[in-house]
């Protein structure tokens, strides 16, 4: 079903829409970067919009109350302080990956590594 309402910038929305022959319009003119077939807030910038928006939806009193969510799928991962550091796994050439032996835990990281390479 679909998840945002938002055809024209949610791709499983887009898709919902597709499959049922819903119209989508477009709301968003990205060379000006405004939004566009809005209403009253046809014009304004995104954030601008966002604002007029969410104190309309709290002046209706049918929400408005605005929030920030992360996402992060893998928290290992992300928690990372760079990209390459080890993982307690060795590449063995007969057995393939294999965990790093207790007796030679923890990994320690390299001291002096560069931040300002491009990777």
């Amino acid at each position: 079903g679909a998840v945002m309402g938002v055809p024209c910038g949610d791709a499983r929305d887009a898709l919902f829409a597709q499959q049922h022959d819903l119209p989508v319009v477009d709301i968003y003119n990205k060379t000006e970067k405004v939004l566009v077939n809005s209403g009253k807030f046809s014009g304004m910038t995104y954030s601008e919009a966002a604002k007029e928006i969410t104190k309309e939806a709290r002046s209706l009193a049918c929400g408005g109350h605005s929030s920030v969510r992360y996402r992060f799928s893998d928290w290992l991962i992300s928690r990372q302080r760079y990209w390459g550091a080890p993982v307690p796994i060795v590449h063995c050439p007969k057995c393939g990956a294999v965990p790093v032996p207790d007796e030679d835990l923890p990994v320690t990281l390299p001291e002096n590594v560069s931040f300002v390479e491009k990777g």
